[in-house]
């Protein structure tokens, strides 16, 4: 309990109005500025973690990259996994510009519009975002073919699946952030 209390002072992001700077142990609770958890208030968190973490395996959104990711986090970086995803949209949304951009040209440059979506899926590809990556091989088949019609179509959906898994990745993150550190990575269960 006292490496989870000093894991949450040491790496949960403060803002300006924080009032507080570190975590507290006293009796078994973890008080964490105006919060505190009991240890089994931060097991049923762990546990939160562990089922939504799950549910994005289950529901397709993530794959066995992102596993591989978790497996290089350690005590010296243990933030790894969550640095990595915000490079990934940070830097994305540079790509989603320059996609939505060549869309709107006439006549469609789909050399340029499939190499733009090449380097998408392959950071997609790289946090393990499995149905980005999925819409993107779909996209590409259509520049492929020359389809604008069907670049156009495609691209909605690449969006979509991207900013439903950014939304579900946030909150992920932030109840890691809660439940403290996980001991080791563990590979999704199999159905």
């Amino acid at each position: 309990m006292q490496a989870i209390a000093i894991w949450m002072a040491n790496n949960t992001p403060r803002s300006k109005s924080s009032q507080f700077s570190c975590a507290t142990l006293v009796s078994g609770m973890v008080t964490w500025g105006s919060y505190t958890y009991s240890s089994m208030e931060m097991s049923q968190l762990r546990r939160q973690v562990a089922v939504l973490r799950q549910s994005l395996f289950d529901q397709g959104y993530l794959d066995e990259q992102f596993v591989q990711l978790e497996e290089l986090e350690d005590n010296d970086n243990p933030n790894f996994v969550e640095e990595v995803v915000t490079l990934f949209f940070r830097d994305s949304a540079r790509l989603i510009v320059n996609i939505e951009q060549a869309l709107e040209c006439s006549p469609l440059d789909f050399n340029k519009l499939d190499n733009n979506m090449h380097q998408f899926k392959g950071s997609a590809s790289s946090i393990g975002a499995k149905k980005v990556k999925n819409e993107s091989t779909q996209f590409r088949e259509y520049c492929r073919a020359e389809n604008g019609e069907g670049c156009k179509m495609s691209f909605q959906q690449v969006k979509k699946e991207y900013v439903a898994l950014r939304k579900k990745l946030e909150t992920y993150f932030q109840l890691v952030r809660q439940a403290g550190p996980e001991e080791t990575a563990s590979r999704p269960a199999r159905n």
